[in-house]
Formats: structure tokens, C-alpha cells, sequence
């Protein structure tokens, strides 16, 4: 009998917590919980986004590919004339301005080929 007693008084005491330390639990598990549905949203909120973005990518590369085609056209239609001199002064301004020999002349200032083109005076 008296073990019987003994047992009872140490699975009663040693099951039994505070309230406080159950109310705090509890106040954590409800954190968790809403911690926990935030991040779910999030989550759904960020596929959605993965989703749309992997759409626009598929667009752009269409895009793309069809903006490429037509340069690739444009190029084939494209006839260059070569002008072996141009000595005027006018037409050299006028080219320049407008943009039609800038990257020419850069590319050919870093890798230059004669000593003629190096005395030209560039605009700047």
C-alpha cells in the first residue's frame, strides 16, 4: 500500500509542470505557429514570383531570337562602299559627328597600322 502511494506521489509530481512554464510554452508554440504561417506565405508568394519571372525569361529569349533574325537580315541587305580617301575636312567632321567612324578610329587608335592615320587629328 504504502508503494502504491510512493509510485502515485512521484508519477503526480514528477508529470506536473507550472502554469507559468505551460503558459509559456504555449505562447511560444502560438509564435511558431504564426512565425511558421508567415514563412508558408512567403513562401507561395515567392513561387509566384519564380513562376512569372521563368515566363518573362521564355519571352525575352523569343524576343530575342527574333530580334537577332532580323539584325542577321539587315546585315545580308547591307551594302558597304569602301572610300579608300577621304581627305576633305567637311566630310571627315560630318562623319564623325554623326558617329559613323568613332568606334572605327577608337579601335583603330589601340591598334594602329599606319603612321599616316596616327598624325590625323581626331575631334573630340
Amino acid at each position: 500500500m504504502r508503494l502504491l502511494a510512493l509510485l502515485i506521489g512521484v508519477l503526480v509530481l514528477g508529470g506536473c509542470v507550472t502554469k507559468e512554464i505551460y503558459n509559456a510554452q504555449v505562447i511560444r508554440t502560438n509564435n511558431f505557429q504564426r512565425q511558421l504561417a508567415e514563412e508558408e506565405k512567403h513562401s507561395v508568394d515567392l513561387a509566384a514570383e519564380i513562376a512569372r519571372l521563368k515566363i518573362q525569361i521564355a519571352e525575352l529569349e523569343a524576343q530575342n531570337r527574333t530580334l537577332t533574325t532580323k539584325l542577321n537580315e539587315a546585315k545580308a541587305r547591307c551594302k558597304v562602299r569602301i572610300l579608300h580617301r577621304v581627305n576633305t575636312k567637311l566630310a571627315d567632321t560630318k562623319l564623325w559627328q554623326h558617329g559613323y567612324l568613332s568606334h572605327y578610329i577608337r579601335d583603330y587608335l589601340s591598334n594602329p597600322a599606319s603612321r599616316e592615320f596616327e598624325q590625323v587629328p581626331i575631334a573630340a
